[in-house]
Formats: C-alpha cells, structure tokens, sequence
C-alpha cells in the first residue's frame, strides 16, 4: 500500500510547499559482460560438465603450462573476460602475474569457452550447457544481461568425455570397416540409442590430440578371450 500511494504522497507535499522539488531516482539494472554472464550460468549449474582438453583424453600438464604462457598476453589483451577472471580468483590486476596465477587463468579461459555455449541475441544469450556426469542433462535458455536466467528446453543427456583411439584402430560403419584416422564429420557409424539399441549415426566431429614422444599404448586382453579395443585408453 505505501509503494502504490507512496507518488500521490509526493505530489500533496509539493503542492503545499511550494518552492520544494521533489525527484525519484531509479537504479539501472547492472548489465554484466558474456564472460561475467557465462560464471552466473556456472554458479546457476554447479554441477556442469565439460571436459578439459588438457586433461581428457590424455594428462598434458607440461604441454598446458607451455600454451599457458604463450597465450597469456592474448587473453590479458581481452578486458572484458580478462576482467570477469581476475574477479572470480580473486586476483588483482598487476603487472605481473607467477607462473601459477598464470596457469590458473588459462585455465579459467578454457572453461569460460567450454563449459557454456552462448550467442549473442539482441540484447540477451542464448545458452547450452550440460549438467551431470554420466546420464544427466542437457540445457538450453536465455539469459539477460542483468544475469536473469530462463530455461527454455531441458533433455536427457550422456555426458562423458573423449577416449583416444591409436591410428589404424578400425571403427565399424554401416558399410565396411574404417581407420579411425580417416573418419570425417557427416560419415556414418554404428552406436547405441538410449535403450542400448545399435542405430547408425552421423559424425559430428573429429579431433586429434598429440602426444609426447615417450607415450605408449598398450592392448590388454583379458583371460576369457575379451580385448580391449586396439589404442583405446
């Protein structure tokens, strides 16, 4: 009742006392930056899922601290996420940062990029994230930049990451036998549906991770005649 009367209230006071002006003021909402939205989405979902290039399908932890300091001046050239980052680590911006501030940083970038999915709508995101390990979901909504979040569609999702196949280990397709090396997107291959059904399905992507020199492979084959598949980690 006082916030509906509270403009009428205003305008009796002025009228009986004259020479007085009165004025309201309204705070704007804050509007956050698409990094600064994508750790809203994060602190929404705590439980989301994704996998880091460094970790999955294999440890590189020399190789992540190398592309971190390479990369470093790159994404400080960034303010926005730059900014976004050292906020959430609670790290100041200085001049210059340990190899270890520098190596937490690159990773906050490869998660900001993969993590969540956003693109720019007018004046909102539209997002995709999955939550879950395993068998958990997949989400896709808006988010304003005041950080107001709105889910439009909710699914079943299995989220795993990536295993690594060695070059030659041969991939079974609705038509004949195929090198894993040279499997390119739209090709089709066998899987399972939900049910655990085989259904043949389309590639959507293909990826090659290096490896250091010393890496091995190793093919284990149980005592009842089962066989790992070859190169498979």
């Amino acid at each position: 009742m006082i916030r509906k009367f509270w403009p009428l209230l205003m305008a009796v006071l002025a009228a009986a006392a004259p020479g007085c002006v009165s004025s309201t003021t309204t705070t704007p909402p804050p509007e956050y930056s698409s990094y600064e939205l994508t750790y809203v989405l994060l602190a929404e979902y705590s439980d989301y899922f994704w996998c880091d290039p460094y970790l999955w399908p294999i440890v590189r932890s020399e190789q992540e601290e190398i592309d971190a300091r390479a990369q470093f001046p790159e994404i400080r050239a960034n303010a926005a996420e730059f900014s976004a980052i050292l906020s959430h680590l609670g790290l100041p911006d200085k001049t210059e940062y340990t190899d270890t501030e520098t190596l937490l940083v690159f990773r906050e970038h490869n998660k900001l990029a993969g993590a969540v999915q956003t693109v720019a709508s007018g004046d909102i995101y539209e997002f995709t994230l999955r939550v879950g390990e395993g068998e958990g979901r997949r989400i896709e909504g808006t988010i304003k930049k005041a950080g107001e979040v709105e889910v439009e569609r909710e699914e079943a999702s299995i989220n795993t990451c990536p295993i690594c196949l060695a070059g030659g280990t041969l991939i079974d397709t609705p038509g004949v036998l195929v090198a894993v090396e040279r499997l390119r997107p739209g090709m089709e291959v066998w899987t399972v549906d939900k049910e655990g059904r085989p259904v043949a399905a389309a590639l959507l992507a293909t990826s090659a991770t290096p490896v250091p020199a010393s890496f091995e492979v190793i093919r284990l084959t149980l005592a009842d005649g089962r066989r790992q598949a070859p190169g498979q980690l």
